[in-house]
């Protein structure tokens, strides 16, 4: 069984045999036991919050989504600790954004409800985020890009040439948006132009790494008092290619970087 902290989505079938709905279930095969908060929304304005404890190798059902709210835009917004026999682990965040084409792709074996669904990693184990995949050098990205995928037709070859392959495998999957980082005249600002200008940057920033086709980005933005953080997150909301977020701690930034998936 493969350890870690999931989203499941059971189909549940009407009267006429049609998948009509979903029972929403969070799995737990972690190692640990684990307290937890979630938050669900709609763009409809629907909100639903939902705190508990889930043991190890359990699943808890927190409700039903309906098959026509996925075109409504549904996020879980997800906090949680693993219990340790020193008390409560370092709490780990991740937003879950269930977007209709990929959700139907995302079919697997749900874990403890041993039924066949729709799944989604939360944490890989014990609430910790998955790894950071290493850049792949130009080299090996060329090889893997270009000749495991041979244009067969020009529309594919037309395809391929979207990407600067070079641009994409020399890109800096992270950015740091601390003020000292950003210019040497930070002291003359304001704090309003302050967070304008790394505003800025961090928009500049995901506009090349969705151009470039980037899976995982890395944005750091320090913990201070939470502002620039609680920006950036409203921010990534807006970006329909954003498929979810996890704060929380993260090796070589600790609490202050936020986790992007696209």
């Amino acid at each position: 069984m493969k350890e870690g902290i999931f989203l499941g989505f059971e189909p549940q079938s009407n009267v006429a045999g049609e998948i009509s709905r979903y029972q929403v279930w969070l799995i737990n095969t972690s190692g640990y036991d684990m307290v937890y908060s979630i938050l669900f929304t709609l763009k409809t304005g629907t909100r639903k919050s939902l705190n508990g404890k889930l043991d190890n190798k359990k699943a808890e059902s927190i409700g039903y989504l309906q098959k026509d709210q996925l075109n409504d835009g549904p996020v879980y917004n997800f906090d949680c600790r693993a219990i340790t026999t020193q008390g409560t682990g370092k709490k780990q965040q991740k937003a879950i954004k269930v977007k209709a084409q990929q959700f139907f792709k995302k079919v697997g074996f749900l874990p403890v409800v041993k039924m066949e669904g729709h799944i989604y990693e939360l944490f890989n184990e014990s609430g910790s985020a998955p790894s950071v995949k290493p850049a792949p050098s130009l080299k090996a990205y060329t090889k893997k890009f270009i000749k495991e995928r041979p244009p067969e037709t020009q529309l594919e070859e037309q395809l391929l040439n979207l990407y600067n392959i070079e641009e994409r495998a020399s890109f800096e999957s992270k950015v740091d948006l601390h003020i000292e980082k950003l210019t040497k005249d930070f002291r003359r600002l304001s704090n309003s132009e302050i967070l304008a200008l790394q505003m800025r940057h961090f928009k500049s920033f995901m506009a090349d790494a969705i151009r470039l086709g980037m899976e995982e980005v890395i944005i750091i933005h320090g913990k201070g008092s939470g502002r620039l953080r609680d920006h950036i997150w409203k921010a990534l909301d807006d970006y329909p290619e954003v498929e979810g977020k996890e704060g929380g701690y993260h090796e070589g930034f600790e609490f202050g970087a936020t986790r992007v998936f696209l």
